[in-house]
């Protein structure tokens, strides 16, 4: 039906999801109907959870999903799209997904904003590959406002041997 190729599409832009974010996500309030019923049909949507709480689309039925999207909506509807779910990751304390939803919506100063907050809790607990690989996909005009995050990048690249870099 149109409401289920609707919601497939949409929510394609997510990782995860449960049906309380998708009501949100979404401004409905039958996600949770959507869901398990999209999983009775076998229509590559996985439970992540024995209670059926948290799912996925299998990456090759996302893939697809994500095509379909950005034939049939604008960038910047698309972009919205990304940007909503960033706030509902945020507001869930999900920042590194919002991150995420942030790079994908091309809102590159909530981004900074993210990864500025993030970033000792990504070096202390290991994770500065990801500090970098997402400071270093900023535009240098974004890293430009906020030499915190020049800074941070300087950090890791010294950390590893990049003097040059650094």
């Amino acid at each position: 039906s149109e409401a289920v190729k609707e919601f497939l599409t949409k929510t394609s832009v997510l990782t995860r999801m449960n049906p309380a974010f998708c009501d949100g996500f979404l401004g409905i309030k039958d996600s949770g109907n959507m869901l398990s019923g999209l999983t009775r049909e076998g229509l590559f949507t996985i439970p992540l959870d024995e209670g059926g709480e948290w799912y996925r689309y299998h990456h090759l039925l996302r893939s697809f999903l994500l095509d379909v999207l950005a034939e049939n909506l604008p960038p910047e509807k698309v972009g919205e799209l990304h940007r909503r779910a960033a706030a509902l990751w945020e507001k869930r304390g999900e920042v590194e997904l919002s991150l995420h939803h942030c790079m994908e919506a091309g809102d590159h100063e909530k981004a900074a904003e993210l990864l500025d907050r993030l970033f000792p809790w990504l070096v202390l607990a290991g994770r500065a590959s990801f500090a970098s690989r997402h400071l270093q996909a900023l535009p240098e005009e974004t890293m430009d406002r906020h030499p915190e995050l020049i800074a941070c990048l300087a950090l890791i690249l010294d950390y590893r041997g990049d003097y040059r870099g650094a």
